[in-house]
């Protein structure tokens, strides 16, 4: 069996990730050019469905009004560190599906996080990948919407490493690729 990324805690992933790399890049340090790691976005299938309901007493009645929430997939930030580069880059490409086990879990940094968990994986020298079979269940991209007024607040953060990848004006919500 395979665990979710919602599962994992601060531990030894033993027991499976099944998950899709969403991105990678390498990252730089800005003041030598070293490359400090590898990283990656890994989202799994995890889908649910969360039924939000509203009541509003109306003169004559009751209204009620129903909000449906889809979630699909979770996300995780993925660090190889330089030293082990060499083991895991040639095997993990944007798009295709792994299996990922024996990694270790720690806190994600508080400042420049790319994506909003707070954990983040980091692959060690015992960690295994393995590529298999696409799995169309497994969502390819994961957004996140905020409303108009709120960009330029979040922007200035230092928690969150902010981009507007994609951005659509519907309805005044921006949608950001994360």
């Amino acid at each position: 069996t395979f665990h979710y990324i919602a599962e994992i805690g601060k531990k030894l992933i033993r027991s499976p990730l099944q998950v899709r790399v969403s991105r990678s890049w390498i990252a730089i340090n800005s003041n030598n050019n070293a490359v400090m790691h590898r990283d990656f976005i890994l989202i799994d299938e995890k889908v649910f469905l969360k039924y939000i309901f509203t009541y509003a007493i109306i003169e004559n009645g009751i209204f009620l009004q129903t909000k449906i929430s889809y979630h699909v997939g979770d996300d995780i930030w993925v660090q190889i560190p330089h030293r082990l580069m060499h083991n895991f880059s040639h095997l993990l490409t944007d798009k295709k599906v792994y299996i990922v086990t024996n990694a270790k879990v720690i806190n994600a940094p508080k400042k420049f996080r790319p994506i909003p968990n707070r954990f983040a994986i980091e692959f060690t020298p015992t960690t295994v990948v393995e590529v298999i079979e696409d799995i169309p269940s497994i969502p390819r991209y994961k957004f996140s919407f905020l409303k108009a007024g709120k960009i330029p607040s979040d922007l200035h953060k230092r928690e969150l490493l902010t981009g507007i990848h994609i951005s659509y004006v519907f309805n005044s919500l921006f949608g950001f690729c994360t």
